[in-house]
C-alpha cells in the first residue's frame, strides 16, 4: 500500500510539473520548459516502474506464498516462480521443506509422560514434518504464521507422545519400535484439526520421520 501512495505522489508531482511546463510561453524560457517536460515524463516512468515492481513477487524454491489484503486471504497458493499480485496485497511466506524438531543446536526437550500404570516417565523424541503447499492458505487463515505453525506442531508432538506412552506398561520399554510407531501415528493424527469456527477438518502438517531417542 505504501508503494501505491508513493507512486501516486510521483504522478501528482508529474502532473504539476507538466502544468508548469505548459505555462511557460516566452521564447527565452523554452529550455526550462523542455527540462520540465522531461522531468514530468521521468516521474511518470518512475511511477509506472514502481507499480510494476510491486505487482511481481518471486517465490523461491522450497517456499509457498499466501496472498492477503483487506482482511481477505486468497485461496490460491503462490508456488515457486515469478507471480503477479495486486500492488495492495501482502504476501506471507512459508517453508515447504522438511522441518526438524528439535532444531539443530537446540537442547532436546524431555517430554513428561505417564505409563499405563500412571508412572511418570521422561521421553525424548525427534521428528521431521512438512506442510502441504496447497493447504498454505487454509493453514495461514486458521493457524497463522510460521512460528504459530511450529507451536501447533509442538503441541501435537507432546500430545502424541503422551497419548502413545500411556498405552504401554513400564515393562514394555523394550518394545521401542512399536512404541515409536504408536507415538508417530498419534502425533500425525493430532496434526489434523478442526478450528472452532472452521468449515471442516484440515491437516496442519504431515510427519515424515519419527525417532524415539530415549525412554
Amino acid at each position: 500500500m505504501g508503494t501505491l501512495v508513493f507512486a501516486g505522489i510521483l504522478l501528482l508531482a508529474a502532473f504539476f510539473v507538466r502544468i508548469a511546463a505548459s505555462a511557460i510561453k516566452s521564447e527565452g524560457a523554452r529550455p526550462v520548459g523542455m527540462i520540465l517536460r522531461v522531468t514530468s515524463l521521468s516521474l511518470v516512468v518512475i511511477a509506472v516502474l514502481v507499480v510494476l515492481a510491486d505487482t511481481t513477487a518471486v517465490i523461491n524454491p522450497g517456499e509457498v506464498g499466501v496472498q492477503h489484503a483487506f482482511g481477505n486471504v486468497s485461496q490460491t497458493p503462490l508456488l515457486p516462480g515469478i507471480r503477479f499480485v495486486p500492488p495492495w496485497a501482502s504476501i506471507e511466506r512459508f517453508s515447504t521443506r522438511e522441518e526438524q524438531w528439535p532444531e539443530r543446536g537446540v537442547n532436546v526437550e524431555a517430554i513428561e509422560a505417564l505409563s499405563s500404570e500412571q508412572m511418570g516417565m521422561h521421553v525424548e523424541v525427534s521428528i521431521r514434518w512438512q506442510i502441504d503447499p496447497t493447504q498454505a492458505p487454509r493453514i495461514y487463515t486458521e493457524i497463522g504464521n510460521e512460528d504459530q505453525i511450529r507451536g501447533a506442531v509442538l503441541n501435537a508432538i507432546r500430545k502424541g507422545v503422551r497419548d502413545g506412552m500411556v498405552q504401554y506398561s513400564i515393562n514394555d520399554i523394550s518394545k521401542r519400535t512399536q512404541i515409536a510407531r504408536t507415538m508417530e501415528a498419534l502425533t500425525d493424527s493430532a496434526l489434523v484439526t478442526q478450528p472452532r469456527g472452521g468449515v471442516g477438518k484440515f491437516r496442519i502438517a504431515t510427519v515424515t520421520a519419527f525417532f524415539l531417542r530415549d525412554l
